[in-house]
């Protein structure tokens, strides 16, 4: 992060706050683990300025995709759900010239902090009390959480995906424009078998262990931006799949322990969630949806590659999961 950046966020905070003379009463702090934004801790040296006295701004790229991921965390927030408030935000017009918010820290770290390939197998047997429980937890409490406010406001932003069929409709378009002829088939493939699925609620879109920070009993939910008002096998498959097919570097000959041992961590997954949810799993609608964020994948990593070279993102690690998805997608479909 260019610590520069931070200084002209001060700026603007202090524009918006009326308060000329705030300052930071230690340098900002860059956060790692954003592909899509940058993250830093601010420590303000002044309480006249109506905020905590440290908050995390996001400065993130794309002014319609922050937009929208703003909407979604404060409004999950002020029904109660445990996600870092947003206090302040604003738009890519002021000095930063990108789009920002400021939020409370979040305590805790990570549910897989600091984990390898080696680093996980070693904790599995730690991994498999909690994580799926964890999991299971924070997925059906946001399942709860009214989606009609969220979808009022997200309807309102130009561009912004707000439901499945946005979603299914920015797959396609991404598949075509890669001209990628094997990708835009398995997209239609895709979206002509579409089952019948339940009510929608509000999905996060990438709730995978890294975005859920664990504070003792305490889970705090990050990184709202591909967030959308779906049925709740949306949220649930894609979390199944991270776990069952772990997006980490290792050698290749522990591949397949890991992906045993994930595979039994996404089935305890799957049974936590349904009891907590009190519902019983469609397998055909959790498959399609596998089928949905599989080709998801595929379709980003190729926007991606379309984009100007420096938004590739070679250091992603979907890019690691991209061959094994693509032969998972074609076996499905």
């Amino acid at each position: 992060m260019n610590l520069a950046t931070a200084d002209l966020l001060l700026d603007e905070i202090r524009l918006a706050l009326g308060v000329p003379g705030l300052g930071f009463r230690s340098p900002a702090e860059p956060l790692t683990g954003g592909y899509f934004a940058e993250l830093f801790v601010l420590h303000f040296d002044d309480d006249r300025a109506s905020l905590p006295a440290d908050v995390v701004a996001r400065v993130s790229p794309d002014p319609i995709l922050a937009a929208g991921e703003t909407i979604v965390q404060q409004t999950a927030a002020q029904q109660g759900f445990p996600t870092p408030m947003i206090h302040l935000s604003g738009g890519p017009d002021g000095p930063v010239g990108r789009s920002w918010s400021v939020m409370d820290v979040a305590p805790g770290a990570p549910l897989l902090s600091g984990l390898s390939g080696l680093g996980a197998l070693a904790k599995l047997p730690t991994l498999a009390r909690r994580l799926p429980a964890q999991l299971g937890q924070i997925s059906a409490a946001l399942h709860r959480l009214d989606p009609e406010p969220i979808r009022h406001r997200l309807a309102e932003l130009d561009g912004r995906q707000v439901d499945l069929d946005d979603q299914l409709a920015l797959m396609a378009h991404r598949a075509e424009r890669s001209d990628d002829r094997e990708l835009i088939e398995l997209v239609r493939r895709v979206t002509a078998t579409r089952p019948a699925t339940s009510a929608a609620v509000v999905c996060h879109g990438d709730l995978h262990p890294f975005n859920v920070l664990a504070d003792g009993d305490r889970l705090t939910l990050l990184d709202w931006t591909s967030s959308l008002i779906a049925p709740p096998l949306y949220d649930v498959a894609f979390t199944a799949l991270v776990l069952s097919n772990p997006p980490v570097a290792m050698p290749p000959r522990l591949r397949p322990i890991v992906s045993r041992a994930g595979g039994w961590l996404s089935k305890r997954f799957l049974d936590d969630y349904q009891r907590r949810a009190a519902t019983t799993i469609d397998r055909i609608q959790l498959d399609w949806f596998t089928s949905v964020h599989l080709a998801r994948t595929l379709c980003e990593l190729a926007s991606w590659d379309f984009a100007d070279s420096r938004d590739r993102r070679l250091d992603h690690p979907w890019r690691l999961m991209a061959p094994m998805f693509r032969q998972r997608l074609r076996a499905a479909v």
